[in-house]
């Protein structure tokens, strides 16, 4: 019996092993060959692609167009599948690889067509932009091809790799507007649902502006001075579904409700009268979801432009034939979120005309749903509260994409960028340019309605501009400080005075750009490590009031309390991995925000309402 169980345990073993040899075989045969020669009639000369010690991606070409193709190679071979993933989460298309799981979603991003969109940018866009997507795809596709075999996800889903195209490279950023700028109009459509169960008074309290600001000229926005309001009482539904009318308001249940992805991006600068070499300095640091693969990828890119040669280093959003944010040794740059107000949510009545389009939605085994969307002359509809309202938003203007953010490759100083800046199709970002002469300037880059007063509220059709369908061309501009220092850190940074121009489109409280603010004013000199020590500050000076708070409500009770106490009083006022105490005294404010708002939270809710997308503000 002994001698079956010995021979059963080996024989599991064996088969184990084999297994993983099976499954890494598999794996290993989808791995890109990093080594070797090929022949591509996409190309005009000879590309080289080659990876540094990092595994950064190094393309050396003789053309933009050439070096394009070379970018789109490498990203086919390391993150097609995360390509992929965008270009389907941008046009709606999920549920053809999910399945019915990703239905929810797909309806969701189907509200804003894109696909179509980037369908109707593309015929319209330069030839010279038309070609160089064209060849980047082809890229894609060779290097893609160039694998032989399907990557592991593939396998896992059963999904086919589906070809890349030049509209998916403008899905791609399409995809960046989703994740940065689909908070602000979610955002007014809380601040539309609290106006209307609570009032104009509770509105202005949860949207007070923040006593941490840094705007570059120092200006300061007006503090709220109005007092607490008291909840009114509400008609509210019983358990049994019927209406009632209370005399006080309803104690609901503790309900706690997320922030909206919180972002900590942030960036500064210092002109060449700050350093030691007398070149202005940069420093960017863009903070988005956390994923794997990251949402970035490193590459160079070398080649030749007019005569001249050209090399650009940073990082590209795969998908995309562009450096994002980098230097070509003349200039560097970098970007922040813009969270200026970039939509509006214009109320509908009998008077305005509305149609519907049928959105077919792929699923598996070439099965389909049919979505229904509501369109306007505003943009697409949707009921808030039982109201249609049509989403008028940057992304879905002719302005929104475009290709002018390549010529930042060809720009040699501060000017050359600014002069850009305007015309740039990208979600509008914070713009921070440095040059080797010493300049240092701050511009919003990118789509920017035309429209003079933005609302967070709705707004009357009858009161909509035709300015909608113009990109802002007039914008503020700061150029080389008399303090010679530039931060921003997705707070506003627009004066008081603009702030009324581009509106709020979800700043968050400021407390990290004050932060940086205060430690660039602590040197009159920098090198490369002051900045890098900057980038590492985790000084929780934002918590310091929260944790006198949390540590006077301990103290109510030392007995039952002691160890917390010592976390707390010990808590080193970083945000670091060792602090116990940064930890409870985080969440402690985190709990205080959603004992606080329960009520309002609970009922939002019962119309498909949230506080989540104003919890920044609070």
């Amino acid at each position: 019996m002994f001698k079956v169980i010995k021979r059963l345990l080996l024989l599991v073993v064996v088969l184990g092993l084999a297994g993983t040899a099976v499954v890494y075989g598999v794996l290993s045969l989808s791995l890109p060959a990093l080594d070797g020669k090929g022949h591509s009639e996409a190309i005009n000369e000879s590309v080289i692609i080659s990876r540094d010690v990092l595994g950064q991606a190094v393309i050396k070409a003789q053309s933009h167009n050439d070096a394009a193709y070379g970018l789109g190679y490498a990203h086919g071979q390391d993150r097609f599948f995360q390509m992929d993933l965008l270009r389907r989460n941008a046009a709606g298309e999920l549920s053809e690889i999910f399945g019915k799981a990703a239905l929810a979603l797909d309806k969701k991003m189907r509200f804003h067509q894109l696909r179509k969109r980037s369908q109707v940018i593309l015929k319209n866009l330069p030839e010279s932009d038309k070609q160089l997507l064209k060849s980047y795809a082809q890229g894609v596709n060779e290097g893609l091809a160039q694998i032989g075999y399907s990557s592991f996800e593939y396998l896992l889903t059963g999904a086919q790799q589906r070809p890349w195209q030049s509209e998916d490279s403008l899905l791609i950023i399409f995809s960046m507007y989703l994740d940065l700028q689909s908070a602000t109009f979610e955002r007014d459509q809380a601040l539309i649902q609290i106006e209307q169960q609570y009032g104009k008074h509770m509105l202005k309290f949860l949207t007070q502006p923040s006593q941490y600001q840094a705007a570059l000229d120092g200006s300061q926005l007006a503090p709220y001075s109005a007092g607490i309001p008291k909840l009114p009482i509400l008609k509210q539904q019983t358990q049994q579904s019927s209406t009632v009318q209370s005399s006080t308001p309803a104690m609901y249940a503790f309900n706690s409700f997320a922030a909206s992805q919180e972002r900590g991006s942030n960036n500064w600068a210092v002109t060449g009268a700050l350093t030691t070499t007398g070149s202005a300095m940069l420093s960017d640091d863009m903070h988005l979801a956390m994923a794997v693969p990251v949402i970035w990828y490193k590459a160079q890119l070398n080649y030749v432009h007019n005569n001249v040669k050209t090399q650009v280093t940073g990082v590209s959003l795969p998908g995309a034939p562009a450096i994002v944010v980098g230097t070509n040794n003349h200039i560097a740059w970098g970007f922040t979120n813009g969270y200026i107000d970039t939509a509006d949510w214009v109320a509908l009545t009998s008077n305005n005309k509305t149609w519907q389009v049928d959105e077919q939605i792929a699923l598996p085994n070439n099965e389909a749903e049919t979505y229904t969307l509501t369109l306007s002359e505003y943009g697409p509809v949707k009921y808030i509260n039982g109201q249609a309202y049509a989403l008028s938003w940057a992304a879905h203007q002719s302005y929104a994409v475009n290709m002018q953010l390549l010529q930042l490759e060809q720009a040699t100083e501060v000017d050359d960028a600014l002069a850009i800046a305007s015309d740039v199709g990208i979600p509008v970002q914070n713009l921070i340019v440095v040059d080797s002469q010493g300049s240092a300037a701050w511009k919003l880059m990118g789509g920017i309605p035309g429209r003079k007063t933005p609302s967070e509220l709705s707004v009357k059709s009858t009161d909509y501009s035709p300015l909608w369908l113009q990109n802002e061309a007039q914008r503020p501009v700061v150029k080389n400080p008399v303090s010679g220092r530039i931060w921003t850190a997705n707070s506003r940074v627009v004066s008081a005075q603009d702030n009324a121009r581009f509106g709020n489109g979800g700043y968050s409280l400021g407390a990290r750009a004050t932060q940086v603010r205060d430690r660039l004013f602590e040197k009159q000199k920098f090198v490369e490590d002051d900045f890098y020590q900057l980038q590492l500050d985790n000084q929780a000076r934002f918590l310091i009031p929260w944790h006198a708070l949390l540590l006077k409500q301990l103290k109510a009770d030392e007995g039952n309390n002691a160890a917390y106490i010592s976390a707390v009083e010990n808590w080193q006022q970083c945000a670091c991995a060792s602090s116990v105490g940064y930890t409870l005294v985080k969440h402690y404010r985190d709990e205080v925000i959603n004992i606080t708002f329960s009520t309002l939270q609970q009922s939002l809710s019962e119309k498909n309402g949230t506080l989540s997308y104003v919890r920044r503000d609070l």
